[in-house]
């Protein structure tokens, strides 16, 4: 599937497929991110015409089990297909403190089946992206709490496929709007640091506002059921 993405200069081309395997795993938080990555699994599978297994996995860290679940039923729903979402994974203390993911729970997922592809929606910051030099022209980074930049970087796993590592959020988000699944951005919750109400301070928060601005778009008021 190819999908044309973003907005003048920020632009991206994403060939999505999926590999001929007998499974197909997702570590969900049920934030934008994992949730449009599990949106376009599904799309993806439909339009080859294939029913491979989807397992969902989330790390059991406040506030992503919450959202997760939530996320897990509204897109089961929505495409009435059935996701097997396996019971929450404890991740360290350290990764806690740090809000880095725990990659002995992606390990230990990956280790239960003979034939999978493990998906993680992480990106990587926009200074580690080719648009490096064109952000600070469209936004007002200094205006921030943050500065719209994380410290690590995902790192490389040979178990797990980044689909969206090197894309801008904005370029994530978009993914809502050209699969004609917008109305899903409303129940999809990105604050890494507490539960709702988001704190609109921590990167997670500030990384999303700066995308809807990138793409032209006012983010839906965020909906609790």
């Amino acid at each position: 599937m190819l999908i044309e993405l973003g907005s003048t200069p920020f632009n991206y081309k994403l060939d999505f497929t999926i590999p001929e395997v007998n499974n197909i795993g997702l570590f969900l938080s049920g934030g934008l991110d994992s949730s449009v990555l599990l949106c376009l699994i599904i799309e993806e599978l439909q339009r080859t015409n294939r029913q491979i297994p989807i397992h969902i996995w989330t790390c059991n860290k406040p506030p992503d089990p919450m959202p997760a679940a939530r996320m897990v039923d509204i897109i089961s729903k929505e495409y009435n297909r059935e996701l097997i979402y396996h019971n929450n994974y404890n991740v360290s203390d350290e990764a806690k403190k740090e809000q880095v993911f725990d990659f002995e729970s992606t390990r230990h997922a990956y280790k239960q089946f003979d034939s999978i592809v493990l998906y993680i929606a992480g990106n990587n910051s926009w200074e580690k992206t080719q648009w490096l030099d064109q952000i600070p022209l469209s936004y007002d980074i200094e205006s921030t709490n943050t500065g719209i930049t994380l410290s690590w970087s995902y790192p490389e796993e040979p178990h797990v496929t980044y689909p969206f590592l090197m894309m801008l959020k904005s370029q994530i988000i978009d993914i809502f709007y050209k699969l004609g699944k917008e109305h899903l951005i409303q129940y999809a919750y990105s604050c890494s640091k507490q539960d709702p109400p988001a704190c609109n301070l921590c990167y997670s928060c500030e990384e999303a506002a700066m995308a809807f601005k990138l793409l032209g778009k006012t983010r839906p008021k965020y909906v609790a059921i």
